[in-house]
């Protein structure tokens, strides 16, 4: 029997609230990695690991475009358009435009558009993510600390992967930076451990696996419709069914 209830976009929510949010920087460590080279391995399994997450879209595009069994030659020529739009947030458009054409007339039904948007939502918030790690730079900072006799002490907190300097939108004015903590001294608005990039890779992952899920909530097997499209059908019958005198 179908599930009579109007659908919530809450309840097709990838992930919990603040998933995607980075450590605060109020809250970090006083101290960093010991070692640069961690922080440049964890940078690369980060990385690494989005982009097989993000080939999923890939053979989500196939699937929309109906592509997804067509020749090989074919199959290229669309992934190569595809890869063609430099950002994430290019692709997700043109992933959002083929899904439209594909669900056509349930394209607006809460069952079908609910669980994509979360997709591009969650997409979205790890592409945020993404871009802070590719875009960052490793640093050592430090502080130096002097004493009426003229010596002077140079504390190291450790390495951290932060934002470049010139980039506008990751660092702080001097007026907005917390100058409570040591590490006020950095402008930019994150600073990432090794456990920090794992952490983001972990979750990177899981977003591939779910995002595997949903495709194959969308993929139509032997000529039936997708599930999605099954669940508005089912539910639109639910309705007529109410509405006929007994």
């Amino acid at each position: 029997m179908a599930d009579e209830r109007k659908p919530k976009r809450r309840d097709y929510q990838w992930f919990p609230d603040g998933f995607w949010s980075p450590p605060k920087r109020q809250n970090a460590p006083l101290q960093g990695d010991r070692r640069k080279e961690r922080i440049y391995l964890a940078v690369g399994c980060a990385l690494s690991e989005w982009e097989r997450t993000e080939s999923v879209l890939v053979g989500l595009y196939h699937i929309f475009c109906r592509t997804d069994r067509a020749p090989q030659p074919m199959r290229l020529a669309v992934e190569r358009t595809y890869g063609a739009i430099e950002s994430t947030t290019g692709r997700l458009s043109v992933l959002e435009a083929a899904a439209e054409a594909y669900f056509g007339k349930y394209w607006n039904d809460q069952r079908v558009r609910y669980p994509f948007d979360a997709l591009v939502e969650s997409f979205r918030h790890a592409a945020y993510r993404r871009n802070e790690i590719a875009h960052g730079i490793v640093i050592v900072p430090s502080s130096v600390t002097g004493n009426t006799g003229g010596s002077h002490t140079t504390r190291r907190y450790g390495a951290f992967l932060v934002a470049a300097s010139y980039s506008t939108r990751h660092n702080s004015l001097p007026r907005d930076k917390i100058t409570d903590h040591p590490l006020s001294i950095i402008d930019s608005q994150y600073a990432y451990m090794a456990v920090d990039l794992l952490g983001f890779s972990a979750k990177f992952k899981r977003l591939g696996d779910r995002a595997i899920i949903f495709r194959g909530d969308v993929v139509r097997h032997n000529g039936e419709p997708p599930r999605l499209i099954k669940d508005a059908i089912a539910a639109e019958s639910a309705r007529t069914a109410q509405k006929k005198p007994s």
